[in-house]
Protein backbone atom coordinates (compact mmCIF):
# COMPACT_ATOMS: atom_id res chain seq x y z
CA UNK A 1 0.00 0.00 0.00
CA UNK A 2 2.77 2.12 1.30
CA UNK A 3 4.70 1.64 -2.55
CA UNK A 4 1.16 2.74 -4.05
CA UNK A 5 1.25 5.96 -2.50
CA UNK A 6 4.68 6.47 -3.17
CA UNK A 7 3.98 5.98 -6.79
CA UNK A 8 1.50 8.06 -7.12
CA UNK A 9 2.92 11.03 -5.06
CA UNK A 10 5.73 10.88 -7.32
CA UNK A 11 3.48 10.85 -10.07
CA UNK A 12 2.24 13.88 -8.83
CA UNK A 13 5.18 15.49 -8.11
CA UNK A 14 6.27 14.58 -11.82
CA UNK A 15 3.23 16.95 -12.92
CA UNK A 16 3.65 19.52 -10.71
CA UNK A 17 7.57 20.18 -12.11
CA UNK A 18 6.09 19.47 -15.94
CA UNK A 19 3.70 21.90 -15.53
CA UNK A 20 5.46 24.70 -13.81
CA UNK A 21 8.81 24.74 -16.15
CA UNK A 22 6.14 24.35 -19.55
CA UNK A 23 4.68 27.43 -17.96
CA UNK A 24 7.95 29.22 -17.64
CA UNK A 25 8.81 28.68 -21.07
CA UNK A 26 5.86 29.51 -22.41
CA UNK A 27 5.88 32.81 -20.82
CA UNK A 28 9.62 32.96 -22.21
CA UNK A 29 8.39 31.89 -25.63
CA UNK A 30 5.47 34.66 -25.82
CA UNK A 31 7.19 36.81 -24.14
CA UNK A 32 9.60 36.75 -27.23
CA UNK A 33 6.90 35.99 -29.86
CA UNK A 34 3.73 36.72 -28.27
CA UNK A 35 2.92 39.79 -29.58
CA UNK A 36 1.51 40.68 -33.60
CA UNK A 37 4.32 43.69 -34.21
CA UNK A 38 7.04 40.59 -33.19
CA UNK A 39 5.65 38.08 -35.43
CA UNK A 40 5.34 41.18 -38.06
CA UNK A 41 8.85 41.35 -38.14
CA UNK A 42 9.46 37.38 -38.55
CA UNK A 43 6.32 36.74 -40.85
CA UNK A 44 7.08 35.49 -44.65
CA UNK A 45 6.24 38.04 -46.95
CA UNK A 46 4.68 35.13 -48.96
CA UNK A 47 2.46 35.33 -46.13
CA UNK A 48 1.35 38.71 -45.49
CA UNK A 49 -1.03 39.41 -48.34
CA UNK A 50 -3.35 42.00 -48.58
CA UNK A 51 -5.31 41.95 -45.20
CA UNK A 52 -1.52 41.88 -43.32
CA UNK A 53 -2.70 42.68 -40.32
CA UNK A 54 -5.39 39.94 -40.45
CA UNK A 55 -2.76 37.61 -41.42
CA UNK A 56 -0.65 38.67 -38.07
CA UNK A 57 -3.48 38.08 -36.19
CA UNK A 58 -3.50 34.78 -37.65
CA UNK A 59 -0.39 33.65 -36.96
CA UNK A 60 -0.82 35.36 -33.46
CA UNK A 61 -4.22 32.94 -32.12
CA UNK A 62 -2.40 30.16 -33.98
CA UNK A 63 0.64 29.90 -31.95
CA UNK A 64 -1.17 30.81 -28.90
CA UNK A 65 -3.06 27.64 -29.80
CA UNK A 66 -0.32 25.79 -30.13
CA UNK A 67 1.22 26.38 -27.51
CA UNK A 68 -1.87 26.74 -24.59
CA UNK A 69 -3.77 23.88 -26.43
CA UNK A 70 -2.01 21.67 -28.76
CA UNK A 71 1.08 20.97 -26.72
CA UNK A 72 -0.44 20.92 -23.33
CA UNK A 73 -3.25 18.25 -24.65
CA UNK A 74 -0.08 16.45 -25.93
CA UNK A 75 2.06 16.72 -22.57
CA UNK A 76 -1.47 15.89 -20.88
CA UNK A 77 -1.84 12.71 -22.26
CA UNK A 78 1.17 11.71 -22.42
CA UNK A 79 1.33 11.71 -18.43
CA UNK A 80 -2.16 10.10 -17.94
CA UNK A 81 -4.21 12.94 -17.44
CA UNK A 82 -8.04 12.95 -19.37
CA UNK A 83 -10.35 15.41 -20.95
CA UNK A 84 -12.55 15.19 -17.88
CA UNK A 85 -9.53 16.15 -15.98
CA UNK A 86 -8.91 19.09 -18.02
CA UNK A 87 -12.41 20.26 -17.90
CA UNK A 88 -13.79 19.28 -21.59
CA UNK A 89 -17.01 18.26 -20.17
CA UNK A 90 -19.93 20.07 -21.63
CA UNK A 91 -22.70 19.55 -19.69
CA UNK A 92 -22.04 22.22 -17.06
CA UNK A 93 -22.59 24.76 -19.79
CA UNK A 94 -26.39 24.55 -19.72
CA UNK A 95 -26.53 24.12 -15.61
CA UNK A 96 -24.31 27.91 -15.70
CA UNK A 97 -26.72 29.63 -18.29
CA UNK A 98 -28.09 32.14 -15.78
CA UNK A 99 -24.42 33.16 -14.29
CA UNK A 100 -23.26 34.16 -17.99
CA UNK A 101 -26.35 35.82 -19.03
CA UNK A 102 -25.86 37.43 -16.02
CA UNK A 103 -21.95 37.93 -16.12
CA UNK A 104 -22.84 39.55 -20.29
CA UNK A 105 -24.95 41.91 -19.09
CA UNK A 106 -23.58 43.36 -15.96
CA UNK A 107 -19.94 43.79 -17.95
CA UNK A 108 -21.64 46.15 -20.67
CA UNK A 109 -21.98 48.79 -18.32
CA UNK A 110 -18.81 48.50 -16.33
CA UNK A 111 -16.07 47.65 -19.24
CA UNK A 112 -18.38 51.22 -21.01
CA UNK A 113 -17.03 52.60 -17.95
CA UNK A 114 -13.48 51.50 -17.85
CA UNK A 115 -13.47 52.56 -21.99
CA UNK A 116 -12.66 56.19 -20.67
CA UNK A 117 -10.08 55.22 -17.84
CA UNK A 118 -6.83 56.74 -19.56
CA UNK A 119 -4.91 54.06 -21.72
CA UNK A 120 -7.80 51.97 -22.21
CA UNK A 121 -7.95 53.42 -26.13
CA UNK A 122 -4.17 52.37 -26.60
CA UNK A 123 -4.70 48.97 -25.84
CA UNK A 124 -8.17 48.21 -26.98
CA UNK A 125 -9.65 47.30 -29.86
CA UNK A 126 -6.95 44.59 -30.22
CA UNK A 127 -7.70 44.57 -34.09
CA UNK A 128 -7.39 48.41 -35.20
CA UNK A 129 -8.63 50.11 -38.46
CA UNK A 130 -9.63 53.06 -39.89
CA UNK A 131 -13.41 52.24 -40.97
CA UNK A 132 -15.02 49.58 -40.45
CA UNK A 133 -14.98 46.37 -42.21
CA UNK A 134 -17.26 43.64 -40.65
CA UNK A 135 -16.01 40.64 -42.78
CA UNK A 136 -12.66 41.67 -41.79
CA UNK A 137 -13.78 42.36 -37.74
CA UNK A 138 -15.92 38.98 -37.75
CA UNK A 139 -13.06 37.08 -39.05
CA UNK A 140 -11.07 38.78 -35.99
CA UNK A 141 -13.61 37.80 -33.67
CA UNK A 142 -13.86 34.44 -34.71
CA UNK A 143 -9.60 33.86 -34.20
CA UNK A 144 -10.02 36.05 -30.50
CA UNK A 145 -12.30 33.29 -29.95
CA UNK A 146 -9.87 30.33 -30.58
CA UNK A 147 -7.00 32.31 -28.57
CA UNK A 148 -9.40 33.02 -25.37
CA UNK A 149 -9.90 29.12 -25.78
CA UNK A 150 -6.32 28.55 -25.75
CA UNK A 151 -6.02 31.02 -22.56
CA UNK A 152 -9.20 28.83 -20.80
CA UNK A 153 -7.30 25.32 -21.92
CA UNK A 154 -3.99 26.69 -20.55
CA UNK A 155 -5.00 28.31 -17.30
CA UNK A 156 -7.95 26.65 -15.75
CA UNK A 157 -7.99 23.23 -17.68
CA UNK A 158 -4.17 21.75 -17.90
CA UNK A 159 -2.72 24.13 -15.33
CA UNK A 160 -5.44 23.06 -12.64
CA UNK A 161 -5.96 19.09 -13.64
CA UNK A 162 -1.56 18.92 -13.56
CA UNK A 163 -1.18 20.87 -10.25
CA UNK A 164 -4.67 19.93 -8.40
CA UNK A 165 -3.85 16.46 -7.24
CA UNK A 166 -0.97 17.45 -5.39
CA UNK A 167 -1.81 21.33 -4.31
CA UNK A 168 -5.17 20.92 -3.79
CA UNK A 169 -6.85 24.59 -3.84
CA UNK A 170 -4.12 25.96 -3.43
CA UNK A 171 -3.54 25.49 -7.38
CA UNK A 172 -5.77 27.98 -8.17
CA UNK A 173 -3.59 30.79 -7.14
CA UNK A 174 -0.21 28.99 -8.38
CA UNK A 175 -1.88 28.82 -11.67
CA UNK A 176 -2.96 32.58 -11.48
CA UNK A 177 0.46 33.45 -11.73
CA UNK A 178 1.47 33.24 -15.12
CA UNK A 179 -2.22 33.93 -16.46
CA UNK A 180 -1.63 37.57 -14.35
CA UNK A 181 1.74 37.94 -16.67
CA UNK A 182 0.20 37.41 -19.89
CA UNK A 183 -1.25 41.39 -18.96
CA UNK A 184 0.62 43.76 -19.92
CA UNK A 185 -1.92 46.30 -19.77
CA UNK A 186 -1.51 47.91 -15.77
CA UNK A 187 -5.55 48.00 -15.16
CA UNK A 188 -6.28 44.85 -17.05
CA UNK A 189 -3.65 43.05 -15.12
CA UNK A 190 -4.72 44.29 -11.87
CA UNK A 191 -8.18 43.04 -13.08
CA UNK A 192 -6.89 39.81 -14.01
CA UNK A 193 -6.42 38.88 -10.15
CA UNK A 194 -10.01 38.96 -9.30
CA UNK A 195 -11.28 37.57 -12.45
CA UNK A 196 -8.83 34.94 -12.34
CA UNK A 197 -9.99 33.57 -9.25
CA UNK A 198 -13.26 33.95 -10.30
CA UNK A 199 -12.84 31.80 -13.27
CA UNK A 200 -11.06 29.49 -11.73
CA UNK A 201 -13.10 29.24 -8.39
CA UNK A 202 -15.93 28.67 -11.19
CA UNK A 203 -13.71 25.54 -12.88
CA UNK A 204 -13.23 24.16 -9.82
CA UNK A 205 -17.01 24.37 -9.35
CA UNK A 206 -18.67 23.19 -12.14
CA UNK A 207 -15.86 20.99 -13.15
CA UNK A 208 -15.80 22.79 -16.73
CA UNK A 209 -13.65 24.67 -18.03
CA UNK A 210 -16.47 25.90 -20.38
CA UNK A 211 -18.92 28.19 -18.47
CA UNK A 212 -15.21 30.05 -17.56
CA UNK A 213 -14.86 30.75 -20.83
CA UNK A 214 -17.79 31.50 -22.25
CA UNK A 215 -17.80 34.18 -20.06
CA UNK A 216 -14.40 35.30 -20.92
CA UNK A 217 -15.59 35.42 -24.35
CA UNK A 218 -18.60 37.58 -23.47
CA UNK A 219 -16.91 40.08 -21.62
CA UNK A 220 -13.74 39.92 -24.14
CA UNK A 221 -15.94 40.96 -27.38
CA UNK A 222 -17.58 43.22 -25.31
CA UNK A 223 -14.72 45.15 -24.64
CA UNK A 224 -13.17 44.91 -28.33
CA UNK A 225 -16.75 46.17 -29.73
CA UNK A 226 -17.17 48.89 -27.23
CA UNK A 227 -13.96 49.93 -27.92
CA UNK A 228 -14.44 50.37 -31.71
CA UNK A 229 -17.83 51.91 -30.79
CA UNK A 230 -15.58 54.84 -28.68
CA UNK A 231 -13.40 54.96 -31.37
CA UNK A 232 -16.25 56.25 -33.25
CA UNK A 233 -15.90 53.48 -35.96
CA UNK A 234 -19.47 52.12 -35.28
Amino acid sequence: MSEIKTNQQGAQDRRVAVATIYAALCHAVLFRLGHPSHLLQIMPEQWRGSQIQLSVRALWAGLHLLIYAIIPWIIAKGMGVTGTHIGLTTGAIWKSRRLLMVVGIAAVPVVFLVSFVPGFLRAYPMFRMLRIDWPSTLAWLLLFANYLFSIEFFFRGFLPAMLTPALGRYSLFVALIPYVATHSFLPEALGAIPVGILLGMLRMQTGSLWPGYLAHLTVALEIELIALHRQGLW
